[in-house]
């Protein structure tokens, strides 16, 4: 293998450099940045788009003149084993910009298609949540130089995302003149989808001009204004991808659509060459404005297509092949790298990453470390081993490729078809011998090599949808059909026989103590009980996939004060949507996790019924979600009066109290318009909205809190004990009317209501029941059923356990509200956890009992774990009861 030879002189100056650069500090204070400015090189990143290896004169071509690049060739290295991270343009320009494999990432293995198009499986995936582009979650290297003091800018190609989010001022360039999209006419700036793909700043913009030309001149024009901090360029060519013009092919017109310019790989041999010269000239512009402390590297996003030339090296674009991947690539940096040289050390694109980061003194985190090795020390020092890996899956072909020593391992996966490829590079460099029979061993040595790193960089990747789910079911007799489809959803169908169970399951790589967010679509058709039939469920284990365990803290323990309590199964939430059940739930791993397995379940399932899981998702958040709401109880009889207005008012002086505590609710109790006020529930009626709960309404707007208040509705000729909820706006949020009347209720010919209304708050889900109601557990569990998190609960008096039950059963906060004295052992005006315990209550009339809770926060019982999460799963089917819920 040939190596760069520098004099002794030129290493050590540069290798002093590199060290001086790393004792640098990394903070932006102004002393560090000063310092650095001072020492710091300018770089220039090129990076031509589909240029072939041979395409220029220092790499064999001929016939295309490329004199300017052949002088950088010759005033600096050129490599002769540099290789694409991607055998398309989105990877490799992923790759570059976070310094990782962009199968990382998740979604840019493959070339974002026109317009904004998934191409393969995860891809599709993001696409439909408009996730589909580079996160700013992801590092890169412009944000870090930026952070350090470099000026930063983008002249040309992006193609990392069509939306907003993803452009490159969200990843750290201060200047970014670009084309957002793969390809577009050079001179109309709109796509073959006709998309208008020029912008300035995140802002689409009007130009006039060939954009070969307005991008350079955007460049020239930056580098010629004065500054004091050193800059990093990034100068990505649209040349000589499609459409296929020069410079001087300006039609008045856009391009149409079924134009032949279009076509990948029919380009018209003299506008080809027309392209790269001009762009030769112009890259030539551009080293006699740099200033002579600068760095200038020059390469392709991937191999030529059919209109390059890729010689010696076998195959085009979009495959591993070499001509995919290997690709030319010179660094000039005058007084630094020695003149005229070549090497022959095989390198890949993010190695250019972290030279630039070395060079600038900056580091990735370390929950992002960095691929790739230093290019200007490893020319400096004798060849080290390094494997290579590259995959690009497009539609139902998965390219995948490994190079480890002068071995190379190709497999080109079309569906179930699969072949595969063994190569000795050092005898044969046009890859015209296929080795796979004759040295088996070595190939499957690489093959094992590529699949530990394939699963490597499949952990957290977003919206990946691993290839390894597995169809599982408990008993082979009551098994029912899988099906995993090209679009990447995973079906499960039941027969003609009854209580069918089964479901898909795949294993994912967690830290521990890191939080994650889990989602999954599932597309479900004949159930009868699809609450039961149809759920997502989440198994932490540990490294030898055994049980692990909760923090004592974060527990409810039944037997066992100072057990440990094992981490049972999640059990994501089902919100209905206008594609299905969408199961959703954010979890933190475990102490001890080191996986989690998902279960997408279909189970006693209903004859002939089907569920199709896709949009699968489990990605890294950085904290789990709260939401604090504070609530309040009166405790107070309104002795006095005897006029609805005169029972009301009384009440008021705690409305003012609730604000003055930033309470969210206030709870206050039950037929208070009739409480000893010596009239009957018939003469206490009046219409909602009415009176008195306008009053309420204007105390609650007035104090921006919401309140839940007991009266006496009349309907007609019907009357109701009727509990009303008001909100910080002063209208009339909902009302409840009480279902199970004691004797003297149906004595005083009131009537029972029939319905068991949740409301949606500014906190939550609030249902409300009176007194009796609480008697029987169907109310609350009913009112749990519906989503409610907290239930209001205006009470005369009952036993105090009840309350206690339903919120325990039901896992939600109940308030109670009551003229019980709490002298007695009686019910309390109180806040009840979702554990049962009282957690606020009031001693003396006149007095509220306040407690903050978090609606987010989970309690986990030992044996059951998260039992409210199972209750849709697991409560009983009984005829009449919520189903679907």
């Amino acid at each position: 293998m040939p190596v760069v030879c520098l004099n002794n002189a030129t290493i050590r100056h540069a290798l002093s450099l590199l060290w001086l650069l790393t004792m640098v500090p990394t903070s932006s204070t102004a002393a560090a940045t000063e310092t650095q400015s001072s020492q710091r090189p300018d770089i220039i990143f090129i990076l031509a788009d589909d240029l072939g290896y041979g395409d220029l004169g220092c790499y064999g071509r001929k016939d295309i003149r490329t004199p300017r690049l052949d002088q950088m060739a010759a005033e600096g290295v050129r490599l002769t084993a540099h290789y694409a991270n991607g055998a398309e343009c989105s990877p490799t320009r992923a790759a570059f910009l976070t310094g990782r494999y962009q199968q990382w990432i998740g979604g840019l293995e493959c070339a974002i298609g026109t317009g904004n198009l998934g191409r393969y499986d995860d891809a599709v995936r993001l696409r439909e949540t408009h996730d589909l582009g580079l996160p700013d979650s992801f590092p890169t290297l412009p944000a870090l130089l930026q952070k350090s003091g470099y000026q930063t800018a983008l002249f040309g190609k992006w193609h990392l995302g069509y939306e907003d989010k993803f452009g490159p001022n969200q990843h750290g360039f201060d200047e970014a003149f670009y084309c957002v999209g793969g390809e577009m006419d050079y001179f109309h700036f709109t796509d073959n989808a006709d998309l208008y793909n020029l912008y300035h700043n995140g802002q689409p913009v009007e130009r006039s001009g060939y954009f070969t030309d307005l991008m350079t001149d955007a460049a020239l024009e930056y580098l010629s204004q004065p500054r004091d901090q050193p800059r990093f360029i990034y100068l990505p060519y649209t040349c000589p991808h499609s459409p296929f013009q020069g410079p001087g092919d300006r039609l008045p017109q856009p391009l149409s659509k079924d134009s032949k310019l279009w076509k990948q790989g029919k380009a018209p041999p003299e506008v080809y060459r027309a392209m790269i010269e001009h762009m030769d000239k112009r890259i030539g512009d551009v080293l006699d404005a740099a200033g002579d402390n600068t760095l200038v590297v020059f390469t392709s996003d991937n191999g030529g297509t059919g209109s390059a030339r890729n010689a010696p090296y076998r195959g085009i674009k979009g495959s591993t092949f070499e001509g995919g991947i290997r690709v030319p690539a010179i660094i000039r940096w005058p007084g630094y790298v020695a003149a005229g040289t070549t090497c022959g050390l095989p390198t890949l694109t993010f190695d250019w990453t972290k030279t630039f980061a070395d060079l600038a003194g900056v580091t990735f985190p370390a929950t992002h470390p960095p691929d790739g090795i230093n290019i200007l020390q490893a020319l400096t020092t004798e060849p080290q081993p390094r494997t290579l890996y590259w995959r690009k899956p497009r539609g139902q072909q998965v390219w995948k490729g490994v190079r480890n020593g002068e071995l190379k391992y190709v497999v080109d996966r079309r569906g179930d078809q699969e072949r595969e490829y063994l190569f000795d590079l050092q005898a044969d460099e046009g890859e015209s011998r296929n080795l796979i029979d004759e040295r088996r061993d070595d190939a499957d040595r690489l093959r094992e090599l590529y699949d530990q790193w394939e699963v490597t960089t499949r952990r957290h990747r977003r919206g990946r949808l691993e290839d390894t789910w597995t169809a599982t079911s408990p008993r082979n007799e009551i098994r029912p059909t899988f099906n995993a489809h090209p679009d990447g959803s995973l079906a499960i169908t039941a027969d003609e026989r009854a209580g069918l169970c089964g479901f898909w399951e795949r294993t994912f790589s967690v830290n521990p103590g890191q939080c994650y967010e889990f989602s999954a679509l599932c597309d479900a058709a004949g159930q009868q009980h699809p609450r039961r039939e149809i759920l997502a469920r989440l198994v932490w284990k540990d490294n030898a996939g055994r049980p692990v365990y909760r923090q004592h803290e974060a527990t409810i323990l039944l037997t066992k004060p100072r057990g440990r309590v094992r981490a049972e199964p999640e059990f994501p939430a089902a919100t209905p949507d206008d594609k299905g059940l969408r199961f959703s739930g954010t979890y933190e791993a475990p102490t001890g996790a080191a996986s989690v397995t998902v279960e997408l379940h279909l189970r006693w399932a209903t004859p002939g019924s089907t569920a199709r899981w896709s949009e699968i998702r489990l990605e890294p958040i950085d904290q789990m979600p709260t939401r604090p709401v504070r609530i309040a109880t009166v405790h107070y009889r309104p002795q006095t009066g005897s006029t609805n207005a005169e029972k009301c008012e009384q009440f008021a002086r705690f409305v003012a109290q609730a604000q003055r505590e930033k309470v969210d609710l206030l709870v206050l109790p039950e037929t208070l318009t009739y409480y000893k006020s010596g009239r009957t529930h018939v003469d206490c009626a009046e219409s909602i909205p009415g009176p008195s709960s306008k009053y309420f309404g204007k105390l609650a707007k007035a104090h921006n809190t919401y309140i839940v208040a007991g009266l006496i509705e009349r309907d007609q000729h019907l009357v109701y004990n009727t509990s009303v909820l008001l909100g910080p706006d002063g209208n009339l949020v909902g009302k409840y009317r009480k279902v199970t009347l004691p004797r003297g209720e149906i004595e005083a010919g009131l009537t029972p209501g029939d319905e068991l209304p949740v409301f949606q708050t500014r906190f939550g889900k609030l249902g409300m029941m009176i007194c009796y109601d609480g008697f029987f557990p169907e109310v609350a569990r009913e009112l749990a059923n519906n989503g409610a998190e907290i239930i209001a609960w205006p009470v005369w008096g009952c036993n105090p356990l009840l309350a206690q039950a339903r919120a325990c059963e039901n896992h939600v906060y109940v308030v109670s509200s009551t003229y019980t004295s709490s002298d007695s052992n009686w019910i309390r005006s109180a806040i009840y956890g979702h554990d049962g315990s009282m957690l606020a209550a009031a001693s003396e009339f006149g007095t509220m009992a306040i407690a903050e809770v978090d609606l987010e926060q989970r309690l986990h019982w030992q044996s059951l774990g998260d039992f409210k999460a199972q209750l849709p799963a697991h409560r009983p089917v009984i005829e009449g009861s919520s189903k679907a819920r």
